[in-house]
């Protein structure tokens, strides 16, 4: 939170400085559409003249990676927005669990706004590294390709839009429109792949970073242990009797239950919990979900079965953390934690201690139970994230990732907490903004380079520009409506 303060003063102390700077030299700027303010200068031209020709062979060779880049990029844009939209008709409360709008500019203090905590802080400190990394880089690679093919490059500079901040290298554009379609479209896509190879220097830097400033220190369980149950084998739910009961039973019985059978504190919010008995066993759901599950499933006399939580110490003490010790023992991975909880028996008691996210440590006293498979065994009923292994390259990078940050386990920084953090999250923003533009920049959209590739490329194949255009505006106004509809779909749902 103090970061927070000087962060603020550092917005302030930009934004007086770009205003001091567009006063000053009026001459440089341009407004366009009102809204769009531009800065025009020479810097870095000398620097892109020298790149275009020096390395002529390279950009030569590069230009047939750089554009197979793009479509490999373009389809993966469509293929994720396909997704997406796929995702949302089937599960619409993703909306509400994602927060924030299906298509969301990425500006600085977002997740802080909308309480997304499942990503870091974004502060506008990171907001303009990460701006001006990606910027530098996509423009410089326009740029460098436009003088390869000997297009004038007018001017560099940076503009707002609205609040948004950008960088632009000025190509000649009827220079530009004059050359073959094919190295139009290198340059266009040049901005996409220089972001994509960003993002892979910035990932071996974050992995050699994390190598050598975290440290395993505990065990992170994401849920407890829990079971599906058939519904018709429900005996009670809290101190309702059922026999035999439906989907909609349990929905007109769960409003006549006044108070919660179980209660856990998740983030500094209050979980109910509602007892269900079941096979002369005792489970427990999470009452929230339990209610929007049966109304938001299409036929819910179909449904059969139930998630439930196990009746375990875990939940009934309210277990939440990393675990870090047990009866003061470190376990700093899985094994060191089984290894631990191996050594007593049930009905021992056992202090565990846990860090939580802010790295404050908290114990809980618990009792430990019996495991239902083995009765000498102690049963805590943590549950831990189990990841099938994949095949091909997505199995290999998977498993090379877990090589360094295993999700099983707590890091811990080695040295200062605070700067560690700070830059962490720091490569974690650069990495994640370079792939997003790479990615989001090649949708054939007339705003992106995607869509003018998007039409060279139609232009090609139809050999016509009627065809072309009709093809990029059925495109433009496909994409374009189903990102409205899932606003409106995500301003009901929220």
């Amino acid at each position: 939170m103090k970061f927070l303060y000087y962060d603020l003063g550092f917005l302030l102390i930009f934004c007086l400085g770009m205003a001091f700077l567009f006063l000053k030299n009026k001459k440089n700027v341009v407004v366009e559409g009102r809204i769009f303010i531009l800065y025009k200068t020479k810097v870095g031209l000398k620097l892109i003249s020298w790149l275009g020709a020096k390395f002529k062979k390279t950009l030569s060779v590069l230009s047939y990676v750089v554009i197979t880049t793009g479509y490999l990029l373009m389809i993966l844009a469509i293929y994720l927005f396909v997704q997406m939209v796929v995702s949302v008709a089937k599960m619409p409360e993703i909306l509400k669990i994602a927060k924030v709008p299906p298509i969301m500019p990425l500006i600085p203090y977002l997740p802080q706004m909308f309480n997304i905590d499942f990503l870091p802080p974004f502060y506008f400190t990171y907001w303009i590294i990460a701006i001006a990394i990606i910027a530098i880089f996509h423009e410089g690679a326009h740029g460098t390709f436009a003088k390869f093919y000997k297009v004038k490059i007018k001017s560099t500079g940076f503009g707002f839009l609205g609040p948004f901040l950008a960088a632009f290298v000025e190509p000649d554009e009827k220079q530009l429109a004059r050359k073959k379609k094919k190295e139009q479209i290198v340059v266009l896509s040049a901005g996409s792949f220089a972001n994509l190879v960003m993002a892979v220097i910035f990932m071996i830097i974050i992995a050699l970073f994390f190598y050598y400033f975290f440290s395993p220190q505990g065990v992170k369980f994401e849920t407890y242990a829990s079971s599906a149950i058939n519904i018709s084998s429900i005996t009670a739910i809290s101190n309702v009797l059922v026999a035999n009961p439906s989907m909609q039973d349990i929905l007109l019985i769960l409003p006549t239950i006044s108070a919660a059978d179980l209660q856990l504190a998740v983030n500094n919010k209050t979980t109910n919990l509602t007892k269900i008995t079941a096979a002369n066993s005792t489970y427990f759901a999470v009452t929230e979900n339990l209610e929007s599950s049966i109304k938001q499933a299409k036929n819910a006399s179909l449904i059969r079965q139930l998630l439930v939580f196990d009746d375990t110490p875990a939940l009934r003490a309210g277990l939440q953390g990393a675990i870090t010790k047990i009866n003061f023992a470190s376990v700093k991975n899985l094994k060191e934690f089984e290894a631990q909880l191996a050594k007593y028996h049930p009905n021992d008691d056992i202090t565990i201690e846990v860090m939580n996210k802010d790295y404050s440590h908290k114990y809980y006293n618990i009792m430990l139970a019996a495991r239902t498979d083995n009765s000498s065994a102690a049963y805590l009923g943590a549950g831990f994230l189990v990841i099938a292994p994949k095949k091909g390259i997505i199995g290999f990078i998977g498993k090379l990732i877990f090589k360094f940050k295993n999700p099983n386990i707590f890091y811990m920084p080695k040295y200062s907490i605070g700067w560690t953090i700070f830059i962490y999250n720091l490569l974690w923003w650069i990495i994640v903004i370079n792939l997003s533009v790479a990615i989001m920049n090649m949708l054939p959209l007339g705003i992106f380079d995607g869509g003018r590739v998007f039409y060279l490329t139609m232009l090609a194949i139809t050999k016509s520009e009627k065809k072309a255009k009709w093809a990029f505006r059925i495109m433009t106004y496909l994409l374009l409506g189903l990102v409205i509809a899932l606003t409106v779909l995500w301003a009901f749902v929220i």
